[in-house]
């Protein structure tokens, strides 16, 4: 513990209780100037209008919405003799309430919205600023009279001077439910839209009533959006321009922060400042969120703490968190603890428990140190501050720490700093690639899955220091080694951290010096952290805050309990993916689903690792693979990397994409873990709270942006399709006949290996085509189509992968669809034919019983018996072969056979015919070339193989009986004739 270091204490003292619209008295905020000159020109306009007009201010809490007014608006109107006055919504809101006696009854005198809208404000007015030309409600009778009475008391004979009313806190308005909400939006909008006549353009008092509502951005967008109002505001919308209050950037709310504390000294700063270096308001702005009226809250706050008689002490790194203790700040809705004690102490704890005290030690001093001051430190600095020369060392240590005990991946990233000679717009143009630009002009960075605006990045490297003269310098930093740059860009692959990495060395962009910075990461699990749009859907503010907090601290234990099914429920909403549960006994890291996408369905295993994926799990992996197959994907969720041991397992099990390509990686990083995470506990605990469009929304953005899980789907089913795992489509512009397409194959099959064009293959096939018999049905040989059907067909198959063109000619290919199957039946050995299905992603089941199964049998490959497909057992088919050849030989050698002429066979377009001598011929053929290649290349002899056996089935099938019965009956002729002799 180091000693409290007093020094020159204030001279005065600023207010906690917020900030002007402008700044602090005589301080300034330069980003207010262009909304200084918005509202300017807004009340230009309005002296001129002959219509009612209306703007909206928008601004958190704090940023000086109702200060605009007093200190800008108010002055200005009514140095032209105008008036301005103030109303809160809440007091315009009561006068809808029966209890409000007289008001009330005037608004339910009219139908007319604008009219009881009117009536309202005039009376809020003269409850809040006691106007006395504005008469009392009570001695009247309907809203009309009241209101005009009150527009000729204010503007007088002459009735040119203008009303401006300014409605503050309209966020409370929200409050309201159902018809008195959309009554107040809807008088508003009919207001501005002149249904009120005296106002409007041609009326008694034209253009004599202005409207400036002021906002935060939550309540004008829940406006917007919520199903009572979306209607009526959405009408508003086009007529109600928007002024916003930017948000203070780091440079301006540094410069502001070091403004305050000049004039809390007069303008004339001590030699020693009570602050230990200017990092301890990058963490006041940090935890401030940029909002002025928390900075000065803050400020005041944490030097009225530091007091001591007329001295304070020095803020360092003991005295920030010791004084951020039990504070809270209000900001985006809802109030937050400025220092998450529960988990910054459990960190101290952890980093304590070392082999030696010193050590221990050290490790909580650079964790403290650069908690307080979030600016990068040299190495050099850090080791004095720690008396340790190996400070590499020691944040090895804490990052090894924090991501087993905590599963922070990073905590402290090295950082380095610009060269001299470079500036912000050499890092932009190294950058180039990746910075884009929105539709409203607006410039972002994108890289990957890593997205934030391009002045969120610039303050994301921009740092500051004091100079001797006790200016402040800018200093930009970044991280140049893959491994930090993967944690700074939080989402990023690791090919596109060696990327950046070699684009920052390349350009020399930075110093070859050492600098530690505490990562965002961490900071978001101790420091107030802001609630994201996506969590919007939530309506209830305060709630809304909570579980963003809640998450946040509890990420890892949250992570184990809840992935993978908050991310499969995520899908299951999204409407891009349709998913059926598989319920079973699985670990809770598991969840395995049938997965329906693009109107393909496959079964899917989500399998989530919290922290980095380890060799254990690809191993486990494999192993449910097995066990619960047939599993098509798996979806790996996991927060850290994938370790090079991981990598490997993943290559040797055949898993990616060298492989059969399984595994889909899906990298969740910590603030994108943290929205699925908050989704899925919010549909579960708070959905009274919940807008379901809302969520619709940013659930579809969630998983189409933020995850591309849409184009990583689609680029995945590509080349699943390459590989022969997934069977999308076979476009047939020739037929719609599948069998007849799978059919014309078999005339190339018939010439496997061979080169020739699809006239020769059609031409060669034809001496085939005359041993077949028309519309035989047991034996399934190449069909009889015409050679024009045949050659549009042909172009069908060389498009569809089952031929290839090799010097102009066409070979058989074979598809991979054909090798998965074989791979299947090798590893298997037999599977029950309706089981071959599931092995594959098949978006039409007929592709593969009419396609690829028929092309594997028809090449002798594959067989089918009974219920199973097995490989064809060569030396069985040869065994067969063999014997029936044998048979067929036999029966030639017969004379009643050697007598036989020849077989005519008749059909729809006119007949075949061919000699008994003509077909052994060509089987004799045949069986010398099985011979001659026997042993030499397998495929080919069972193709051959196949062919005979079915040339030789379809002679006994169809022909054998045949002969036989003209044989018997030229036996009978004969007889007969004998007969008739004798």
């Amino acid at each position: 513990m180091s000693e409290t270091k007093l020094v020159e204490g204030f001279k005065r003292w600023p207010s906690d209780a917020g900030v002007t619209f402008e700044g602090f008295e005589e301080i300034h905020l330069k980003s207010r100037e262009i909304v200084r000159k918005k509202l300017e020109d807004f009340i230009k306009y309005c002296l001129d209008s002959k219509k009612p007009a209306i703007r909206v201010l928008l601004g958190e809490w704090g940023e000086g919405k109702t200060d605009a007014f007093a200190r800008y608006i108010k002055p200005k109107v009514e140095a032209e003799k105008n008036y301005a006055f103030l109303v809160s919504a809440s007091t315009l809101s009561n006068a809808y309430n029966p209890e409000s006696r007289g008001i009330y009854k005037l608004l339910t005198s009219t139908t007319l919205s604008a009219s009881k809208f009117i009536a309202a404000l005039f009376h809020a007015i003269k409850e809040e600023n006691r106007v006395e030309k504005i008469s009392d409600c009570k001695s009247y009778q309907d809203a009309e009279g009241y209101i005009l009475d009150c527009l000729n008391g204010l503007l007088g004979p002459n009735k040119d001077r203008k009303i401006f009313v300014f409605i503050d806190e309209f966020e409370e308005l929200l409050l309201e439910k159902g018809a008195k909400l959309k009554e107040i939006i809807s008088g508003i909008k009919e207001t501005i839209n002149g249904r009120f006549t005296p106002i409007d353009e041609n009326g008694e008092y034209a253009g004599c009533l202005h409207l400036i509502i002021a906002a935060t951005p939550d309540a004008y967008y829940r406006l917007q959006v919520t199903e009572d109002t979306a209607l009526i505001f959405g009408g508003l919308g086009r007529r109600a321009g928007v002024i916003e209050l930017p948000a203070v950037r780091k440079a301006e709310g540094i410069e502001f922060l070091l403004a305050l504390l000049k004039y809390a000294y007069t303008n004339n700063l001590p030699k020693e400042l009570p602050i230990e270096d200017l990092g301890i308001f990058h963490t006041l702005y940090r935890i401030a969120q940029g909002n002025p009226g928390n900075m000065v809250s803050l400020f005041t706050r944490l030097f009225s703490s530091a007091k001591h008689n007329d001295k304070i002490a020095v803020i360092n790194e003991q005295k920030l968190p010791q004084f951020l203790r039990g504070e809270k700040i209000f900001i985006y809705g809802g109030s937050a603890p400025c220092l998450e004690s529960e988990v910054f102490d459990r960190i101290i704890r952890t980093l304590g428990e070392q082999r030696t005290k010193e050590l221990g030690e050290a490790c909580v001093r650079i964790f403290e140190k650069l908690t307080a001051s979030i600016k990068p430190f040299s190495e050099e600095k850090l080791s004095t501050f720690t008396r340790y020369s190996t400070v590499s060392n020691i944040v090895s240590i804490i990052n090894n720490e924090l991501r087993s005990r905590e599963k922070i991946e990073r905590a402290v990233i090295k950082v380095a700093p610009l060269n001299e000679e470079k500036t912000i717009d050499d890092v932009k143009k190294a950058f180039r690639e990746f910075i884009k630009v929105k539709r409203d002009h607006e410039k972002y960075i994108k890289i990957d899955n890593f997205a934030c605006s391009l002045e969120e990045f610039v303050d994301m490297i921009t740092f500051f220091d004091l100079d001797q003269n006790r200016g402040i310098v800018t200093r930009i930093f970044l991280p140049t080694d893959r491994n930090n740059l993967q944690h700074f860009f939080e989402g990023i692959s690791e090919d596109r951290s060696i990327e950046l990495e070699n684009i920052i060395r390349r350009r020399k962009l930075c110093k070859d010096e050492r600098y530690y910075l505490i990562s965002e990461t961490l900071l978001s699990q101790i420091f107030p952290s802001p609630v994201p749009r996506e969590l919007e859907f939530i309506r209830n503010r305060e709630k809304r805050m909570k579980l963003w907090r809640d998450v946040t601290k509890n990420l890892s234990d949250y992570y184990e309990r809840y992935m993978p099914r908050a991310f499969v429920d995520l899908l299951k909403r999204s409407g891009i993916f349709y998913l059926e549960i598989k319920e079973m006994t699985l670990p809770q890291n598991i969840e395995v689903a049938e997965v329906r996408f693009n109107d393909v369905n496959f079964n899917a295993m989500f399998y989530s690792v919290n922290g980095d994926v380890k060799s254990e799990d690809i191993e486990d992996i494999s192993k449910k693979l097995t066990s619960l197959r047939p599993i098509h994907c798996v979806f790996l969720l996991f927060t850290g990397d994938i370790t090079e041991e991981a990598k490997e397992k993943i290559i040797n099990k055949e898993l990616g994409p060298e492989g059969e390509n399984k595994i889909i990686e899906v990298k969740l990083h910590p603030t994108l873990a943290k929205r699925v995470i908050s989704i899925y506990m919010a549909e579960k605990r708070m959905t009274e709270d919940i807008s379901s469009d809302l969520l619709d929304g940013i659930i579809e953005n969630t998983v189409t942006i933020d995850l591309d899980l849409k184009n990583k789907m689609e680029e995945w089913l590509e080349i699943q399709e390459a590989k022969g795992l997934a069977i999308i489509d076979i476009p047939l512009e020739s037929t719609s006949n599948l069998r007849l397409f799978a059919d014309t194959q078999k005339f190339y099959i018939n010439f496997l290996g061979k080169e020739m064009s699809p006239e020769e293959v059609f031409d060669k096939n034809q001496r085939i085509m005359k041993f077949i018999k028309p519309e035989a049905k047991k034996v399934a040989l190449i069909p009889d189509i015409e050679k024009p059907a045949f050659l549009r067909i042909s172009i069908d198959l060389e498009r569809n992968g089952f031929l290839k063109r090799k010097n102009g000619k066409l070979i058989v290919k074979k598809h991979p669809v054909e090798e998965r199957i074989l791979d299947i039946l090798k590893k298997e050995k037999k599977i029950v034919k309706e089981d071959l299905l599931k092995y594959f992603i098949v978006r039409n089941r007929r592709y593969l019983t009419d396609v690829f199964v028929p092309i594997l049998e028809y090449k002798g490959i594959i067989q089918g018996k009974g219920p199973y497909y097995s490989l064809t057992d060569e030396r069985e088919l040869i065994s067969d072969v063999e014997h029936n050849y044998g048979r067929f030989l036999r029966i030639c050698e017969r004379e009643e056979w050697k007598n036989f002429g020849f077989v005519l066979m008749t059909k729809e377009k006119g007949y075949r015919f061919f000699s008994p001598t003509e077909f052994k011929s060509f089987l004799e053929t045949l069986y010398k070339e099985i011979q001659q290649i026997k042993g030499l290349e397998n495929e080919l002899v069972l193709q051959k193989l196949s062919l005979l056996q079915k040339l030789l089935s379809h002679f006994f099938e169809e022909y054998y009986p045949l002969i036989k019965q003209a044989i018997e009956a030229k036996d009978e002729i004969f007889s007969k004739m004998k007969n008739l002799r004798t």
